[in-house]
Order: structure tokens, then sequence, then C-alpha cells
């Protein structure tokens, strides 16, 4: 059976009047919407091909930052949005990444069923791993739309994570102070 119509059948046994036009083209575009919620499953390779796109450091002891990164995913536990703003610096050892590089790894990244935690540090160890910079830190500010046990949106209730990669002590003020600013 299809995806549609699986998502159809799932609607009828829900009492949806799915012969209203409202709501016969809803499977079509349920599914469209899942697939680019997850449109990063499988394509971990095309983020760190991404990531792997450096050139040399002209700045030289600089911090570059980051801010507006997006990314979106379904909580893997309830199947509802999670729409994910990040702001990410590093200070850049010999090499350099182009920031279209930068949105363009997390959207993909964090499109796939993931934890906001182990997408934290799973982004800055990859960006690591290639950039190998001094020392780096994302801050991720996930907008959760699941539901709590009494029926309450979290909505309104954003969760914030934070990972730092590399040198940290060293440079950890100047990171702090660059991601406090964006």
């Amino acid at each position: 059976m299809s995806n549609e119509k699986l998502i159809r059948e799932f609607m009828l046994n829900m009492g949806f009047d799915v012969a209203s036009e409202h709501f016969q083209a809803t499977p079509k575009r349920f599914v469209e919407t899942l697939e680019r919620f997850y449109e990063g499953l499988g394509r971990e390779e095309e983020v760190k091909k991404l990531l792997s796109v450096v050139f040399p450091n002209e700045l030289g002891d600089g911090v570059i930052s980051f801010h507006g990164i997006t990314g979106r995913t379904l909580c893997p536990h309830h199947l509802m949005p999670v729409l994910y703003t990040a702001k990410f610096a590093y200070i850049p050892r010999d090499k350099n990444i182009g920031a279209s590089k930068i949105y363009q790894a997390f959207s993909l990244l964090s499109s796939r069923p993931y934890m906001q935690e182990k997408l934290t540090r799973d982004f800055i160890e990859m960006f690591g791993l290639f950039v190998d910079p001094y020392a780096s830190i994302i801050q991720i500010r996930g907008q959760l739309t699941c539901y709590e046990k009494e029926n309450i949106i979290c909505s309104d209730k954003p969760m914030v994570t934070l990972v730092k990669g590399g040198e940290v002590s060293r440079y950890e003020n100047i990171l702090l102070t660059q991601i406090n600013a964006i």
C-alpha cells in the first residue's frame, strides 16, 4: 500500500471526511511534507562533502560567526515538527569554510529523526573533523510542537542546547561573547 493510501486510511479511521474538498489532497501533501522533514535520511556523506569544501584561512586569529541557521525535523517520539535556529562560531586554524556550506550542512543534517542533543554534538564533531578549528561553539534552539501528557503544547517552551569543540578552555570567553552577540 502506498504512503498516501496509508494516510488516507488513517484519516478515515480518525473520522475525517476524506471526500471533503478540504481533505482530498491532504494525504499527498502530508507525504510530501514528511519527505521534506526527513530529506536528510541516508545523506550523511553529502553533509561530510559540504563540510569538506574548505579554503586557506586568510582571517588570521579572528572569529567567524553565523546566525539564523535553520533546520527542521519531526520529533522521533511524537512525529511532530521541531524547528531549529542555530548560532555557530569558530576560531579558524589553517582552514575556513564558506558560509553557504554551514547553512546547507546544518539544514541537511537536521532533516531526519534526531534528538536535538545529538544533533548539537554531531554538528560540532563533524565540523571539527573537516575544518579543524582552534575552537568552535554551536547553540541550537528547538521550537517543539509536541504535546506533553496534560495536552500542553510545548511550542512556547524552547529547548536550547550548546556544545563546544576544540581548545575550548583557551577561547571560551571569546566564543561565548560571540554567540551571545549574534
